[in-house]
């Protein structure tokens, strides 16, 4: 079980990377397009200036609460399909980008994958709700690190 709990940590570090990598690379596409970074209110957010570096990878890595199935289960329960989105049929995945604190919080969230505005700022207000993290490490140290996560916005028919 430790070996595949090594090639699954190992997995969601070179997904992050990728799609680190992806939305970096997609930025000067997303400016071709017309496609722009969603501005919002990021006063719920913690936000600091200061000199610390900010690692795209840490072991163990910074987690939510309880896991990812907690996770998953703390966006299902916050998450509000927009009317708008829902009526036009409109579903998808919205990428977002945000650096967990040493003390886990939030802090730094932009769009890097854009769906629809309206989906695009839900899932800011999700993830504005999000208690602390648990933080990421390196060398036994608790460091900054920015995360790669993706919300999808799926309409189940009846």
């Amino acid at each position: 079980m430790c070996h595949e709990n090594k090639k699954r940590i190992m997995r969601k570090r070179i997904l992050s990377v990728v799609i680190f990598f992806i939305g970096v690379c997609s930025g000067s596409l997303f400016a071709q397009s017309g496609v722009k970074v969603i501005p919002y209110d990021t006063s719920n957010f913690y936000i600091e200036s200061d000199t610390n570096r900010i690692f795209t990878y840490a072991d163990p890595m910074p987690h939510f609460p309880g896991g990812d199935d907690s996770l998953n289960a703390f966006v299902r329960a916050n998450a509000k399909f927009p009317k708008s989105a829902f009526t036009d049929g409109i579903s998808g995945t919205v990428w977002y980008t945000f650096v967990i604190d040493k003390k886990g919080r939030v802090k730094n969230v932009k769009v890097i994958s854009s769906l629809r505005k309206d989906l695009d700022i839900e899932g800011l207000r999700v993830i504005s709700l999000m208690p602390n993290w648990i933080p990421g490490k390196r060398d036994g140290k608790t460091v900054e690190v920015n995360y790669n996560f993706p919300m999808q916005f799926v309409i189940h028919k009846k």
